[in-house]
């Protein structure tokens, strides 16, 4: 596999962020202010403030079968109303922070969001973006720190983050590299720099994967070949560890790209000799490889859990969710877009993931413990997404005109009774 292809493979659990009618797009507003202050969420209208500022919607058992809208999907497994098995609160969220567009990234804690506010729009080049907390249940943002429109922000739990940083910031530049990694530290508003990259030989792989785990990040780094597109490998694929407490960067292993946790550890997609491909999942920071699992070519969004190996399917232009292990389906479609069940993430009470095709279709989760597809059915019918941390999550949902207007946005946070 070249250095594209594999690029844009992993590229795929991004792809949200440049969907048609995607973000949360407004018109410029007001300004900003100071770092680490806590900003009150406005919008654009009355009526909407009106709506922003109630503090919660509790979801309304008063729901009938006339409410489900299935769209293109095909259920493998019983459905059950969220109302009946979870507590549900829903909010409407603002047009905007302060006059910008923003993009609520995931899960912070119950009701608060981690949140990227834009000052000069999403599609800016080298502008400033703010990274903070958008609270649901008051309307404020509270902003931690500053970071370049052209940087990533490529994985974060609640006190590191860990970024990429273009070197050049130009409206011309067509680079994709990054010339360093660096952690932002929450806890004590310190930088600390992981590895600066050396031109383009030893270049950052950000699309490749990042792993924050246990006090440690997994990266992976390219180092390109010449004849990277005559030989079976490509360039070369390594991932590095680097230590937080220690500050020590470790190079693990050759031939592996794309760092996840699989059965509770990190693992990594390995070059298998047999399928001339990395398609071989196994631990990357052990000798004892006592798991190992070979995808293909029609497999996306692997999730290896103590509960079974789920991971999206294809065949032909029919897409499945399925548990591999035992071959079970959940739920499929046959639409082929790359829209549908987009970013698929599993924890130990539930799978879930993204549809930002456009269709109407109400939103589902599938839980594990109940075996069932989960409907939101008091939701917007346009595009969702999903988080989920422990037993609890949030659903993302959407409303737009044909003409990409947005005309509805809430957000919906959920837990096991």
């Amino acid at each position: 596999m070249n250095r594209s292809s594999i690029i844009s493979l992993a590229f795929a659990a991004v792809c949200l962020l440049s969907v048609s009618c995607g973000r949360n797009s407004v018109s410029s507003g007001s300004g900003i202010s100071t770092q680490n202050s806590t900003q009150q969420v406005t919008s654009a209208t009355e009526n909407e403030v009106t709506q922003s500022t109630t503090k919660e919607s509790v979801v309304s058992n008063e729901q009938t079968d006339n409410d489900q809208n299935t769209g293109n999907y095909e259920f493998h497994a019983d459905t059950v109303k969220a109302e009946d098995i979870y507590n549900c609160k829903v909010y409407n969220v603002p047009e905007n922070i302060d006059g910008y567009e923003y993009y609520l990234l995931d899960i912070y804690d119950k009701n608060k969001i981690l949140t990227q506010v834009f000052e000069s729009g999403t599609e800016s080049v080298n502008s400033a973006v703010q990274v903070g907390v958008y609270d649901l249940t008051d309307n404020s943002f509270l902003k931690m720190f500053e970071m370049n429109s052209d940087d990533a922000l490529a994985a974060y739990d609640n006190d590191y983050y860990i970024l990429y940083e273009r070197e050049d910031h130009s409206a011309n530049s067509m680079s994709n590299d990054y010339s360093r990694i660096y952690l932002y530290n929450a806890k004590d508003q310190t930088q600390q720099q992981i590895m600066k990259f050396d031109e383009i030989f030893s270049s950052s792989a950000m699309n490749a994967g990042t792993l924050l785990y246990n006090n440690c990040v997994y990266f992976t780094t390219i180092t390109y070949c010449e004849n990277a597109f005559n030989s079976e490998k490509g360039d070369i694929y390594s991932i590095f560890r680097y230590d937080i407490q220690t500050g020590e960067l470790t190079k693990l292993c050759e031939d592996a790209y794309n760092p996840i946790i699989a059965n509770g550890r990190p693992a990594a997609y390995f070059y298998d000799e047999k399928t001339k491909d990395y398609t071989a999942i196994r631990p990357i920071d052990t000798e004892n490889d006592d798991f190992s699992f070979n995808m293909d070519n029609n497999t996306m969004y692997i999730n290896i859990t103590d509960d079974g190996v789920f991971a999206v399917y294809r065949k032909g232009q029919k897409k499945t969710i399925r548990e591999l292990d035992s071959q079970t389906d959940i739920l499929s479609t046959d639409q082929s877009g790359m829209e549908y069940f987009e970013d698929l993430k599993v924890n130990s009470s539930y799978a879930v993931w993204n549809d930002i095709s456009g269709e109407k279709q109400t939103p589902y989760i599938y839980d594990l413990s109940e075996k069932k597809l989960v409907e939101f059915s008091n939701l917007h019918d346009g595009y969702y997404r999903c988080c989920i941390k422990d037993d609890y999550g949030f659903i993302e949902s959407f409303e737009y005109t044909t003409d990409c207007k947005k005309t509805g946005h809430t957000v919906c946070i959920f837990e096991k009774k």
